[in-house]
């Protein structure tokens, strides 16, 4: 019997180890009095940044990261800081190229077949995947569907991409009027989608009876998420076209030099580092933790093994009741704590995102005194906000909003840049706090970083506790207290644009190109 309690205690003992690791997850500890003097910060007028404009084929964020590495490759390569414009539809790219509002562009094929000004641009390179730099237009159907031919979609629901998408929109209609058909009263119905991956979601939900796709997409969800090709089929494949070309304003002088680092991407040693890294490095790591739980589980089990059957009883019945006490005890306070944090997390996100988004004509055109009173301004209209600061492509400050000076280790807290935002939850000596990291135009012009209190997530909780107690007292609230309902997405504040087929450009080469197939 004692070696039953024994048993008992050594597992009391593990759950709460356990439980103990659970709720204090690793920390970085930051220390608000220990900082370090911020050098007042000069706006170099450089050169304007080189604008490269880009839509996907495949959803924003899926392909924002792809872009992004790309364009900083880009800008890297050739020695100047590079702005990624991204755009919802081709017709936009088309607005930015004709106004000149974009240096280059990456535009589809059938978005450069309908440029009605191509005397003004010039042809740089065009991408390729898989040695190949030619694509296919899909039409497909629901897995379940009875159609089993394009003529069989007369007279149905359809979905098209976008109207300048060659293999989403212009081949199908081309295709049509071969057979004959009237492209406009062929279908029943018709809706653009302005993105691949949403059409072939709407057909393998079933939302509509057909749709048409770049085979591009296909190919991607085969490597990637072949579960989803399962609820579609192919019914008819249309010849298709070559890729959409890298083109350039004609009076651009970086021209030629674009088109040689386009075509030398594969050059940039940062992207070739990180490569390297992540092939290596984190899998070796991954053997040798998964070799040590082995043999852990393994001794474990062994001892376990070697107890009499009442002793195991023992152990396993207390086990699962204490188990369950436990969880029903956390359960009730780490579900409130968690949906109040993640909308404090949201909140912070929005601020990350619009400071983002204000501050990015400010620094293109060097206003640093707007930039000081945009991160004031939304740090006193905000409570819950404990600091702003925004650091340049080089790790520098440019503007903050602290008293004494930047804590020490705060600005190194995310560790190297990269084009998503970011959330950290932080040890202080002003408690926990979510400190917001959000690139501006994708890290070409800097970061913001955003640091949100949860204290505002204790007081609030006080509040409530408090006002639910004065109001069954009949007694009225007091005032004040943090306001922390959910807000919406703040990638929709931040933009409301997608990118272009940075997806498919991972580790893709870019072939140059005296011509671009035409319509056939």
């Amino acid at each position: 019997m004692r070696r039953s309690y024994l048993w008992v205690g050594v597992l009391l003992f593990a759950l709460g180890g356990a439980l103990l690791m659970l709720v204090s997850r690793e920390r970085a500890q930051i220390d608000f009095e220990q900082v370090e003097p911020i050098p007042g910060y000069k706006m170099e007028m450089r050169e304007p940044p080189l604008r490269v404009a880009m839509i996907s084929v495949l959803n924003h964020a899926r392909t924002e990261g792809y872009q992004s590495q790309m364009v900083r490759s880009l800008g890297r390569l050739l020695g100047r800081p590079v702005l990624l414009l991204h755009r919802r539809s081709y017709a936009e790219i088309n607005q930015l190229l004709a106004k000149g509002d974009a240096d280059v562009a990456f535009l589809s094929s059938g978005a450069y077949m309908v440029y009605g000004k191509k005397e003004d641009v010039r042809l740089l390179a065009m991408p390729e995947r898989g040695g190949t730099n030619y694509y296919f237009s899909y039409v497909i159907v629901p897995r379940a569907s009875s159609v089993t031919s394009l003529a069989e979609l007369r007279g149905r629901h359809f979905v098209y991409v976008d109207p300048m998408s060659y293999s989403g929109y212009l081949e199908l209609r081309a295709y049509l009027r071969k057979m004959g058909e009237d492209p406009e009263t062929f279908f029943r119905s018709s809706y653009f989608t302005y993105s691949h991956d949403d059409s072939l979601r709407a057909v393998a939900d079933g939302l509509v009876d057909g749709g048409v796709i770049a085979s591009l997409t296909y190919d991607y969800y085969r490597e990637y998420a072949p579960a989803m090709l399962e609820q579609v089929r192919i019914v008819q494949v249309l010849p298709g076209s070559g890729m959409g070309p890298v083109v350039a304003r004609r009076d651009l002088r970086e021209a030629d030099a674009c088109r040689r680092s386009l075509l030398h991407l594969d050059r940039d040693p940062r992207q070739r580092r990180r490569w390297s890294s992540c092939s290596s490095t984190a899998s070796c790591r991954r053997s040798r933790s998964s070799i040590r739980g082995s043999r852990r589980k393994r001794d474990l089990m062994q001892y376990f093994a070697k107890l009499r059957i009442a002793g195991k009883l023992t152990v396993i019945v207390m086990g699962i009741v204490l188990l369950f006490a436990i969880l029903s005890g956390a359960l009730m306070l780490v579900t409130l704590s968690d949906i109040m944090r993640a909308s404090l997390e949201r909140r912070g996100l929005s601020v990350a995102a619009e400071v983002a988004e204000l501050s990015s004509d400010a620094l293109q055109t060097g206003n640093l005194f707007a930039l000081e009173e945009l991160i004031h301004t939304e740090k006193r209209n905000n409570d819950f906000v404990s600091y702003i600061f925004l650091l340049d492509t080089d790790e520098r400050v440019m503007a903050h909003t602290f008293t004494k000076g930047m804590p020490l280790h705060l600005r190194e807290l995310h560790g190297e840049s990269g084009a998503e935002p970011e959330v950290l939850r932080v040890d202080t000596s002003l408690g926990q706090i979510q400190d917001i990291r959000w690139p501006i135009e994708g890290g070409a012009l800097g970061v913001v970083r955003v640091g949100v209190s949860e204290d505002a997530l204790r007081e609030l909780l006080v509040s409530n506790v408090l006002k639910n107690a004065r109001d069954n007292a009949g007694h009225p609230a007091p005032r004040g207290g943090a306001d922390l309902s959910p807000v919406g997405d703040p990638d929709a504040s931040a933009s409301s644009s997608d990118g272009t087929c940075g997806a498919y450009l991972q580790g893709a080469f870019l072939g140059a190109c005296d011509h671009v197939p035409r319509d056939g």
